[in-house]
């Protein structure tokens, strides 16, 4: 496998989870459709470990982001 080099950016707050407009807490709000290949990293930052890999236009479920919205925090196939 050839490594997918990472953007420069600087690591945030942990992610938090989405809520639902009814107050409580979704497993999964949303999907991602990935526009390039992507690094999936053990934590919202480039210090954190990639733990996987994914392709462009791979469909994730988005279950989390910083307070910025700079970083997700997916669902894969394997529940990572």
């Amino acid at each position: 496998d050839t490594p997918i080099p990472d953007p420069e950016v600087t690591p945030e707050d942990q992610p938090v989870r989405t809520s639902t407009p009814g107050g409580g807490s979704s497993q999964a709000s949303a999907e991602g459709e990935l526009a390039f290949d992507s690094n999936l990293r053990a934590g919202p930052g480039l210090s954190f470990d990639v733990i996987d890999q994914a392709r462009a236009g791979t469909k994730l479920p988005i279950v989390g982001r910083d307070v910025l919205g700079r970083w997700l925090l997916v669902r894969t196939a394997d529940g990572l």
